[in-house]
This record gives C-alpha cells, sequence and structure tokens, in this order.
C-alpha cells in the first residue's frame, strides 16, 4: 500500500477528525465490577493490551480491537483505570475510538496521574467484553531519587525460537518482593523480522512457520514484508504469542527499532538483499507506520509536551504520525535516578563503510581494523591525506574512499541532539538506549607469532564499523564532563559487558563509559553463526572459535574475544 499525496492530505484531514473525537474523550457507560465474567475478550482483543514511554504524570496505553461485522471504521473502545487490579474503585473510564486506517489500533494517553504510582487499566467494546488487565508505571517525580528497576531485551525471531524468554522472566519477576520487581522493559529493536527463509543457512534452525504474508516479495530462499498488510501481519503473528502478550501487559515498554523492522542491514531507506542497495522509500514507510501502530511510543510529533495540571485522570487520543516526518529518538526521565536517552541508528546512517568482500580480497580472514579505519573516515583520514592504494595485499589495491565523507551512524541532527540531552542531563545516570554494540568487538591476530595477520574488526553492521564518530563521542564525554553514561545495546544475540575505551587502537586509553549487551529473546545465538563460519573454515580461525575434538569440541570463542586469540589458540593445543 502506498501513501500518495493525496493519501497524506487524508490523514491529515482524518486526524482532525480524531482529535474531535478523542481529545476531549467521550464518557463511557457504566463500569464493570470486579469479579464480573469478563467474556471473550482474547477474540475481541487478540494483540492484548501495552503501556509505553512511563511519564511522571502520565500513562500511554495501547490495545487493538478486532473489528466486528458491520461495525465500520470507527469502533468505539472503552478505557479503564484503577489503582486496584479488581476494579473495585475505578479512577477513568472513557470511551475513544479506533480507526480502520490504523489498523483498529488505539493509544491512549492517560495524565492527571500520582507520580510513581502503578495503575491497572483495561479496555472493553461496547457490549461490556473486556480485555486482559495490564499494568502500567508512573515515572517518579521529577525532584525523586527512586532507584530504576530496569530490565532490556532485543531481537525476537518466530521462526527461530519460542518466547518463553518473556514467559521466565515474568514468572521470575513475580517471585521477587514487589520492591525488587522490574518497572520497565527497554526494548533495542528487532521486535518482529521482516522476512522468512524457504530454507535453513548458516545452520539455523527453524521452530514454527511464520504465516505466509498476504503479499510479500521474494528472492527465491527469502520472503519478505512489502505492503502495509505484511508488516501489519507480523505484529499480529508475534502478539499472538502469549509470552510476548504477557510482557506487555505487566510491563511499560520503551522502544526503539533496529533493521529488521523495515528491512536486514539496512540504512536510511536503503535494503541489502542484493549485490548493492535498493532504495525503497515506500517500503519503509510502510514499516514505520505498522511500528507506530503496534508499538506504543510518546514520540516528539505527537506527544503533548506541555499540558495543564490535573488532579483527576483524563483521556486523551494519540493519533499515528506522519511517518514522512518522523524521529524516534527520544529522552525519558526518571526522576534523579536516571535519564533513558534513546537512540535510532537506522534512519540516518551512512551506507556500509567497506565494500562486500574486500578484506578476503586483500588475503585477510577478517576485515583489519586500519582498513575499517580508512573507509570509515575518508577524505578525513590521516588528518586529510589518505592514502592512494591500501595498504594491504601487495599493495595496488585503490583506495576507493578517499574522496568519501566519513561515516556516521547518528547522522549530524540527532548526534548533536544525543549530546545535548547527555549535557543537559542532571541525572545519576544516562542510560543510552543504543540498539547496536558499542563494545569494541575486535580479534588481535596480530598478536599470534610468526603470522602477518593484522588486528581485526567482527562487525561492522555495528559500532566497530563507525570508529570515527564513536571516538568523536568519547572524546566529547571526556571534554564535557559527562559522567555515568552506560550503554544498554542488542543486536548480535549475545550477553557481553565492558568499559568503553576513548580510543580502541590504544592500550592504555581511558575508560569513560560502559556497555552492556544483552542477547535474544530467540533469535540464533551469535555463537553458532561465528560457529558456523569455523566450521567452513580450514585454517586456525576454527580454533579460536571451537577448538579440539571435532566429536566434543571446546568452545574457545569467548576467550578469544576476552583474553585474546593467543590464549585460545594456546588453549586448544593442550
Amino acid at each position: 500500500m502506498g501513501f500518495s499525496p493525496r493519501g497524506l492530505g487524508q490523514e491529515r484531514r482524518r486526524a482532525l477528525r480524531r482529535s474531535a473525537h478523542g481529545g476531549q474523550a467521550l464518557r463511557g457507560g457504566q463500569s464493570l465490577r470486579g469479579g464480573q465474567s469478563l467474556r471473550g475478550g482474547q477474540a475481541r482483543f487478540p494483540q492484548g493490551v501495552a503501556s509505553g514511554d512511563p511519564q511522571a504524570d502520565a500513562v500511554l496505553l495501547w490495545t487493538r480491537i478486532e473489528p466486528a461485522k458491520g461495525e465500520g471504521a470507527a469502533v468505539p473502545v472503552r478505557v479503564q483505570l484503577s489503582g486496584r487490579g479488581d476494579f473495585g474503585q475505578v479512577l477513568l473510564d472513557e470511551t475513544v475510538r479506533a480507526y480502520a486506517e490504523d489498523d483498529y489500533t488505539a493509544r491512549v494517553r492517560v495524565d492527571g496521574l500520582a507520580p510513581g504510582r502503578w495503575y491497572y487499566y483495561r479496555f472493553l467494546d461496547a457490549a461490556g467484553v473486556a480485555s486482559r488487565i495490564g499494568r502500567a508505571l508512573t515515572a517518579p517525580a521529577p525532584s525523586d531519587a527512586a532507584p530504576l528497576r530496569l530490565a532490556f531485551a532485543s531481537c525476537q525471531n518466530y521462526e527461530q525460537g519460542f518466547f518463553g524468554a518473556w514467559a521466565r522472566m515474568a514468572h521470575d519477576d513475580a517471585q521477587r518482593p514487589k520492591a525488587e520487581q522490574i518497572q520497565c522493559v527497554l526494548h533495542l529493536g528487532d521486535f518482529i523480522y521482516e522476512r522468512y527463509s524457504n530454507r535453513a543457512a548458516r545452520g539455523q534452525r527453524f521452530q514454527r512457520p511464520l504465516p505466509p504474508f498476504p503479499d510479500g516479495e521474494t528472492d527465491g530462499d527469502r520472503v519478505w514484508a512489502a505492503s502495509l498488510a505484511d508488516y501489519r501481519h507480523l505484529y499480529k503473528t508475534y502478539l499472538a504469542d502469549p509470552g510476548l502478550q504477557a510482557a506487555r501487559a505487566r510491563w511499560p515498554f520503551a522502544c526503539v527499532w533496529d533493521d529488521h523492522e523495515f528491512s536486514n542491514d539496512s540504512f536510511q531507506h536503503f535494503s541489502t538483499y542484493g549485490t548493492e542497495p535498493k532504495p525503497e522509500i515506500e517500503r519503509r514507510r510502510r514499516a514505520h507506520r505498522a511500528w507506530l501502530e503496534y508499538i506504543p511510543a510518546l514520540l516528539p510529533e505527537t506527544a503533548p509536551q506541555t499540558l495543564s495540571p490535573r488532579t483527576t485522570p483524563r483521556a486523551v487520543s494519540i493519533p499515528v504520525p506522519d511517518s514522512r516526518k518522523l524521529r524516534i529518538h527520544r529522552r525519558l526521565r526518571w526522576g534523579r535516578t536516571a535519564d533513558l536517552i534513546l537512540t535510532d541508528l537506522r534512519s540516518y546512517r551512512t551506507p556500509p563503510p567497506l565494500p562486500p568482500g574486500i578484506g578476503k580480497a586483500l588475503g585477510s580472514p577478517v576485515d583489519p581494523v586500519e582498513l575499517v579505519d580508512i573507509f570509515d573516515a575518508g577524505r578525513d583520514y590521516n588528518n586529510g591525506q589518505p592514502p592512494e592504494f591500501l595498504p594491504f595485499g601487495d599493495g595496488t589495491m585503490p583506495n576507493t574512499a578517499r574522496e568519501r565523507a566519513p561515516g556516521s551512524a547518528l547522522g549530524a541532527e540527532q548526534k548533536q541532539w544525543f549530546k545535548e540531552q547527555l549535557a543537559q542531563s542532571e541525572a545519576a545516570w544516562k542510560i543510552w538506549g543504543n540498539s547496536l554494540p558499542a563494545l569494541p568487538l575486535r580479534l588481535d591476530l596480530s598478536d599470534i607469532p610468526f603470522t602477518d595477520l593484522a588486528d581485526s574488526v567482527l562487525s561492522e553492521d555495528a559500532w566497530g564499523g563507525f570508529p570515527g564518530e564513536y571516538r568523536e563521542i568519547m572524546q566529547w564525554l571526556r571534554e564535557a564532563g559527562v559522567a555515568g553514561v552506560v550503554s544498554l545495546s542488542g543486536d548480535h544475540h549475545c550477553h557481553a559487558a565492558g568499559t568503553l575505551p576513548a580510543d580502541p587502537n590504544q592500550a592504555d586509553s581511558p575508560a569513560l563509559a560502559a556497555d552492556f549487551n544483552v542477547a535474544a529473546i530467540s533469535s540464533t545465538p551469535h555463537y553458532l553463526n561465528v560457529l558456523f563460519e569455523a566450521q567452513q573454515d580450514d585454517g586456525g580461525f576454527r580454533a579460536l572459535v571451537a577448538g579440539g575434538d571435532d566429536g566434543a569440541p571446546a568452545e574457545t570463542w569467548n576467550l578469544s574475544l576476552t583474553r585474546g586469540a593467543v590464549a585460545a589458540l594456546a588453549y586448544d593445543a593442550l
């Protein structure tokens, strides 16, 4: 489904109609009493409920209602809020509308609430059929130093595994004392995967089939979402999972996207399925539209930033914003304790730094650090004097990045915003919602004796591919005296933690921040992907990943990353 100028004009007119219906939401009928039978809620609200982006005086609530036959393009939905799980005392009972053009999803901002408090909510149709009950939490007051208990997650591939991690997380959390329970979940992207495969590859295993797309496109091996109906289909399928649905009902989420919400390894509006990046502006717009419909987020374009103080709750409908003028980077405040600074590392990034396969063409098993530095810095390398030829192989390969502008993951405008948020923050902790690992993921191959191997970068899709901007940010933190910065990152399907040096190329570089990288909810683990590559290798790389007996190889990959390649090779030789 495309977005023609005419269609966008219709979108603006609909938004005005919505403000009339939802800006001052209509009062509903009688509230349900605690214990009354809730009939057919799962069928009426099949994707459950959710809340997002906690504010000190407000919560953002979400649901989707399945339209009944003959209900038309606007379906009334009642929202109820209570301080008690049995709804014995209802604090708010109002009616909003879910629109067909939004796939019958509804976003409701309830303000006039007390800070630092749990609330219970549910949605009802006109006949009184209720959704499951959800919990929402307001952030502490700005002057409050209350602790933050934050969980973070990423990468939930429907095909590659069940979402039992969400179910276990909810179960374990319920067993803890209330003072130790999770208050908010930071989701770092890959909430959905935009494609499914017709065959297993790279050692991946499929656990459950994804229902076919309404439309979809394919290259024979893969099928991917193309239309708005396709992306909506993915969210509906994923949110049918009971573990994920329970998690969204139990905790408020703060979400950013990564690549798979649009297209694997994407940058700006380009997909990268083929040998050359392909511009897909309309497809990305459809992908973003579906994300906005199904992910509750108070974005700057839609969130009422300044409302008159209220002492009684009020419901305000939040329309789906125009995806042409969208930004998801934003800051959420948790009293004096923490600021959550959420960034978007796909919409503004430059193309990948290295041409595909260049490392192997130069005789290196992985891409050398220096090669990435040369291509990332482009015309600015070596103080504006980049080499004419690459100093690898026989030295005759031209440096095709000599006229290239330096690379960027954030983009100039977002980077300036990012620095401003860090500089302005008075919170003890500045938590960076960073979809990609900032830890220097490298192999110190130059330490292996009797070889001419170079230290190498393991992934240029993450911050390892943007070393110039990484060093710029670290240097700025040092000069600005900004402390308490913690990056929470995802994408790589592995658990990792460490400090972030000002310059990874210098052994004595001071640590200026920390990064915690979280493994996937269900996507193929990083280790299995690396192991598959190692098993195709006849050289020494295999010993760095899984050395020893082929029948029961010892996992040496973690040793390679934490203690170095020589340590892994020595262990393999024992």
